[in-house]
């Protein structure tokens, strides 16, 4: 409880000197936002998230997080593990691309990741390996918008990650990111959302890998909650879409 009070004093005072991001709107450009639930890895059903942004034509930013675990560790001492996709390089980035709603193909990159809990729940230990570098990959999303596969295909190829689109928006501007509520806008709300979750890792607390939400948390995936999550927020408030 301190540390959230802490983070929100903090962040109220730093909100104050930063300047609101606004929308600039362009009838040339078109920007993408998608969040939604993984489902399955593989046969396999499985428990995470994904946030996509792009520019279409131009650029996008695709990380997954999921476990076959569960969303939640019930139990100290335990071991957590998980999985994490990222797009480092895109070169196709489309809508309506051969029968898909919306299609991102590139280079990628994926992480097993290890968190050792305490009896108390504290996390005292954490070993990442990566285990997919620059690997060709893509997001398909289709059925007007509420279905998705992350297919990454190093050699051997990983298996099928399979989930349900959340929300999306299309767009002129670009789109915020930390709207934890999908209310439209970065409001005090959402910092408030952030900084309750303040400290927390995978498995703890707000950090559930099954929630939507979990990707307007821990906005640059480095497994915890922060300052950079919370300055994030924080830089963005006002902003609408």
């Amino acid at each position: 409880m301190k540390k959230s009070v802490f983070a929100l004093g903090l962040l109220m005072t730093l909100a104050m000197t930063l300047i609101p991001v606004s929308a600039q709107s362009s009838t040339e450009s078109t920007f993408v936002a998608m969040i939604g639930k993984v489902d399955y890895y593989g046969a396999k059903p499985a428990y995470g998230c994904i946030a996509a942004f792009a520019k279409v034509k131009e650029w996008a930013e695709v990380k997954v997080i999921w476990t076959d675990m569960g969303p939640h560790i019930l139990s100290f001492p335990a071991t957590y593990y998980f999985y994490v996709a990222k797009l480092v390089k895109s070169d196709i980035v489309e809508l309506k691309y051969n029968g898909k709603d919306f299609y991102v193909h590139g280079l990628w990159d994926v992480w097993n990741v290890t968190l050792y809990y305490d009896g108390h729940g504290k996390l005292w230990n954490k070993i990442i390996k990566l285990i997919v570098d620059d690997e060709p990959g893509e997001l398909n999303v289709f059925n007007n918008w509420t279905s998705f596969t992350v297919d990454i295909k190093p050699k051997p190829p990983m298996e099928l990650i399979v989930g349900r689109v959340i929300r999306y928006w299309i767009r002129s501007f670009p789109i915020p990111q930390g709207d934890w509520n999908y209310d439209g806008k970065i409001d005090i709300s959402d910092l408030v959302h952030v900084a309750k979750a303040y400290s927390n890792t995978p498995g703890i607390g707000k950090y559930d890998l099954e929630a939507e939400i979990t990707v307007n948390i821990d906005l640059n995936l480095d497994y915890i909650v922060d300052i950079y999550d919370l300055t994030t927020v924080a830089a963005n408030l006002g902003a609408s879409y």
